[in-house]
């Protein structure tokens, strides 16, 4: 179909207008007339068969078609059968002279829709001509017009067409200006958000800090203080959640290592510590500090590991897995007092990885002592500290 940029006709109303002659093969032609305001403003347009396909063309709305127009957009039945020779915006003149073409009485009947506008007080109109080819839902055969009742049910599934047309097309229309909308909304929150979120995040940092070195204090029986300069550093800094949180469970760990901390101790974070590197500067600055720490934490686990697999094998066969008999049942066998010692020097890592993984090592946490003894002087640390 040849379009017209037609920018003061109703979406719907167009998308409707160019419809039809694919509902009905049968349309030669259409007239439609619409309201372009909710005041009742009018627009038309003529839509016509043009080789295979069809092309839209622009009418002049004047007053006398306005004027003479104003009754048939006020009425209110659906749809109506209609003599072309009793339209209303068709002059005597143009009768006479197009009686044996488009407006022929014994060739086209026209077939007139109404549908709700843009206008309340206003129908939207289409005029719709019928070729006489039945197959194509004409209105004639040979000599034979369609009756009464055959024209009544080709009048309601038009109407029916139009009114479930423009519905669909205006509820798809309703939810791309909703989505239009919200979109604008919210990039329009953003942007209003954007100028209270930092003081809104400096103080949602501050508390989360608070709450985190008393739930790590908790977690490793140890109580953590930070000095007031590191506090600062922490608050000030603009690197990702992801790395201060990382940066401050390194320094955690390096100050434990070199105090030789003890359950109960107080751990005294000081900005010396700390290492708060820009951004594209953390995995570079951290990486000897990390791998030192990593080192560390790989080798504690590789000891529960070793632990669990030898108590494993003594709860197996219904023995008690004391110090002594694990010692026998590892692959390199060691001997209580080294046991002993490893997990003294163990004792802050293997607390802080129990309550990462706490689904792991299960049979020496519940049937080796001592590692029950290690985690009931970590409980009774920790309700001291309560």
């Amino acid at each position: 179909m040849e379009k017209l940029n037609s920018p003061h006709i109703p979406s719907a109303a167009m998308n409707l207008l160019r419809q039809w002659p694919l509902y009905f093969v049968g349309i030669d032609r259409i007239l439609g007339f619409f309201s372009i305001s909710q005041q009742g403003d009018l627009q038309a347009i003529e839509v016509v068969k043009s080789g295979s396909g069809y092309k839209e063309l622009d009418l002049d709305a004047n007053e006398e078609m306005v004027f003479t127009m104003e009754n048939y957009r006020k009425e209110k039945t659906a749809f109506q059968w209609l003599r072309p020779d009793l339209l209303p915006f068709v002059s005597r003149t143009t009768l006479q002279s197009m009686q044996l073409d488009l407006f022929s009485e014994s060739k086209y009947l026209v077939l007139l829709i109404r549908t709700s506008g843009l206008a309340s007080d206003y129908y939207d109109l289409y005029y719709l001509f019928f070729r006489e080819d039945q197959s194509n839902f004409g209105v004639m055969t040979g000599q034979q017009p369609l009756d009464t009742t055959q024209k009544a049910i080709i009048g309601r599934l038009a109407s029916q067409f139009a009114q479930l047309t423009t519905k669909s097309y205006q509820e798809s229309e309703n939810r791309f200006l909703w989505f239009k909308e919200r979109t604008q909304s919210i990039l329009t929150n953003n942007q209003h958000q954007k100028t209270e979120v930092n003081s809104d995040f400096n103080n949602w940092r501050k508390d989360w800090l608070v709450d985190y070195i008393r739930e790590i204090s908790q977690r490793d029986s140890l109580n953590y203080v930070l000095s007031e300069e590191a506090e600062k550093a922490i608050l000030k800094y603009e690197g990702s959640f992801s790395n201060l949180k990382k940066s401050l469970e390194s320094c955690i760990v390096y100050i434990c290592e070199l105090q030789n901390a003890s359950l109960g101790d107080d751990i005294f974070i000081e900005l010396s510590y700390l290492v708060l590197p820009a951004v594209k500067q953390v995995i570079s600055n951290n990486s000897i500090e990390m791998n030192e720490t990593t080192s560390r934490i790989n080798k504690t686990m590789q000891l529960l590991d070793k632990l669990e697999n030898a108590a494993l094998l003594i709860v197996q066969r219904g023995l008690t897995p004391t110090s002594a008999e694990v010692g026998n049942h590892m692959d390199k066998p060691i001997t209580a007092p080294a046991i002993s010692d490893a997990l003294r020097k163990n004792k802050v890592r293997i607390i802080q990885l129990f309550a990462k993984y706490p689904d792991s090592w299960p049979t020496i946490r519940q049937h080796f002592k001592p590692i029950s003894n290690l985690m009931a002087k970590k409980n009774n640390e920790l309700r001291a500290t309560n």
